[in-house]
């Protein structure tokens, strides 16, 4: 058996580790995905991460912004800064540091290779790179390419796609090869700020004046609603056999539960393409026909990403047409942000979570449960809401991480708490960036979790209680 493992999670955003410092993971337990060892969190000072460093103590160091910054700094420079790299040594006892970040990058892997600690996360080049739009759709290309003519192909779809700069096309090729209102997306981008729907030729003339040589990823637009569900490679595929279980019945992939992606909400965004949240409630009410198809997708395309040396958590964006098909728009290769919230969600009805799985895999540990079932649903839903200002801006006030009541003026501040498995019926677990810190247009603002639907928590007209809480939100 190996030895206990000492884990520290490095993160610019404390709230991607709850799913790991949560009520039913102590420190030093068999049951915990370190495997007894100690957990550390190192992340920049805000709201959360005080209070969780007052619950956890030692197992949280907050980083506090030098004066001459007003943003959260990036996890690199976490890994670079003096005062945490004697902490980890302090914690690793001579021995080498297992270090696990929400996303690598060749700048954090180089990092780690320097000062000689064991980076958890895949390669780069296994997963990461595969963000950039472009080159994730030409890697989706030869997946489906290489299978056309299985049943794969019925069951899940890519887009009809162009890829080019945008010097290249007209308005009206596009429209012929697409359909109207086509979605264009820029090669880097992420919770759809990068996303624009054309709805004129006058808008994409625009743009190809202002960067000809661009390269974009130009796909048609399919009605339908938006659902994601979170995956874990537990192991490289070794079979190359894609959608399938080894010899000892387990499948080289397991998924989590299914949630819609909420998009556009008026009160949390002025874009309609940029994702405010998750309702697993709603995810869970799709017909097991869908869910099926869903979960075979995400099967598929964490299988091929073993095949890339690739392990640990991924996540997929779907549409559910109306027409009962599922058009798969992009993937994400790393921990997904709706994972620690799944997590607690699942650690509360105590069951094992996404969190504690993606470690564990990480780590090598492939004993992990195995199904081609569909997975358990849980119940639940978050709200981030978004700067909709055109310009940087700062909080009036903080909203103190803790539970709150709903009510006609918004929410109403009832006690202090750190994650959303402290709210009793009818509250939500509500907290805000730091007052100090400067939120880019776009940029999230406050976020709500809850145990339930968005029309059992929120009311019967959940459209103006969002907007009430939006009003709540004071700038400086």
């Amino acid at each position: 058996m190996n030895a206990p493992k000492s884990i520290v999670y490095i993160t610019r955003d404390v709230e991607r580790a709850v799913g790991l410092l949560g009520e039913h993971t102590p420190s030093r337990s068999a049951g915990h995905p370190s495997g007894g060892g100690d957990l550390l969190v190192v992340t920049n000072v805000s709201p959360l991460a005080e209070a969780m460093a007052q619950k956890y103590g030692k197992q949280v160091i907050t980083v506090p912004r030098s004066r001459d910054r007003s943003r959260p700094v990036p996890t690199v420079d976490l890994l670079q800064n003096d005062f945490v790299q004697e902490k980890i040594q302090e914690l690793s006892q001579d021995k080498k540091p297992h270090i696990l970040v929400f996303k690598t990058s060749p700048q954090i892997e180089s990092e780690c290779e320097r000062l000689g600690w064991k980076l958890l996360n895949p390669p780069y080049e296994a997963g990461t790179v595969l963000e950039e739009k472009i080159i994730q759709w030409r890697w989706l290309q030869t997946i489906v390419g290489a299978y056309c003519n299985t049943p794969l192909r019925a069951e899940w779809q890519l887009p009809q796609t162009w890829t080019g700069q945008l010097k290249i096309r007209s308005y009206k090729e596009l429209l012929s090869d697409l359909g109207s209102q086509p979605i264009v997306q820029f090669n880097r981008g992420h919770t759809g700020l990068g996303t624009f729907r054309f709805e004129s030729e006058k808008q994409w003339e625009e743009l190809q004046k202002k960067f000809p040589k661009r390269e974009v990823k130009v796909s048609r637009w399919y009605e339908g609603e938006a659902y994601t569900v979170n995956a874990i490679v537990v192991r490289n595929n070794e079979l190359g056999m894609r959608n399938q279980v080894g010899a000892n019945g387990r499948s080289p992939v397991r998924i989590g539960s299914i949630s819609k992606q909420l998009t556009g909400i008026p009160g949390c965004t002025d874009n309609p393409y940029a994702t405010v949240g998750n309702d697993w409630s709603e995810g869970a009410k799709l017909p097991d026909e869908m869910k099926n198809k869903i979960c075979s997708c995400a099967r598929t395309i964490g299988s091929t990403l073993g095949e890339r040396g690739y392990r640990g958590m991924f996540g997929i964006d779907v549409i559910a047409t109306s027409e009962g098909r599922v058009v798969l728009i992009e993937i994400n290769p790393r921990q997904p942000a709706s994972a620690t919230m799944e997590s607690q969600l699942q650690k509360e009805r105590g069951e094992g979570s996404m969190m504690e799985w993606h470690v564990r895999a990480l780590l090598g540990n492939e004993e992990l449960g195995i199904t081609n079932n569909v997975p358990k649903s849980v119940n639940g839903f978050q709200l981030f809401f978004r700067n909709v200002e055109n310009h940087p801006v700062r909080l009036k006030d903080e909203f103190t991480p803790g539970r709150y009541k709903i009510s006609e003026q918004g929410i109403e501040f009832v006690e202090k708490a750190i994650s959303v498995v402290e709210i009793q019926k009818g509250e939500v677990f509500a907290f805000s960036v730091s007052k100090n810190e400067t939120v880019k247009p776009g940029g999230e603002l406050l976020r709500i979790q809850a145990k339930n639907d968005m029309i059992h928590t929120l009311g019967d007209n959940c459209e103006k209680t969002i907007r009430a809480i939006h009003r709540q939100i004071e700038l400086a």
